[in-house]
This record gives C-alpha cells, structure tokens and sequence, in this order.
C-alpha cells in the first residue's frame, strides 16, 4: 500500500489542492449540494493528529 500511495502522491497532492480551494468557497441557501460538498472539503482541510491531510493521506498506507 505504501508503494501505491508514493505512486499517487502527485494525484494526492493535486486532490488536496482541490478540496483546500473548494473549502474557501461558499454557497447560496438554494444550492443544498455545493453547500455539503464545501462541508466536506472543510472537514478534510483539517489535520488529522496534527499532521497535514497529505500526511495523514500517506500515513494510510503504513
């Protein structure tokens, strides 16, 4: 696992950009759907055990 996880590194990484930018949007009250995307992006924005989500993205595979 730990070999396929330092494969996709740039994909993780490109991902983690993507939710970080998607996690400094907003939506209208009409839009239930981008509002829980956001939701989300926000949530795995923040650190997992004090590590940055892309370390504990690769800690995954340990």
């Amino acid at each position: 696992m730990d070999a396929f996880i330092d494969r996709a590194l740039p994909e993780l990484r490109a991902l983690v950009d993507a939710i970080r930018i998607m996690s400094t949007l907003s939506a209208r009250d009409d839009e239930p759907e981008l509002a829980a995307l956001i939701y989300l992006c926000q949530r795995a924005m923040r650190q997992r055990d004090g590590r940055p989500l892309i370390e504990y993205l690769r800690s995954l595979g340990r």
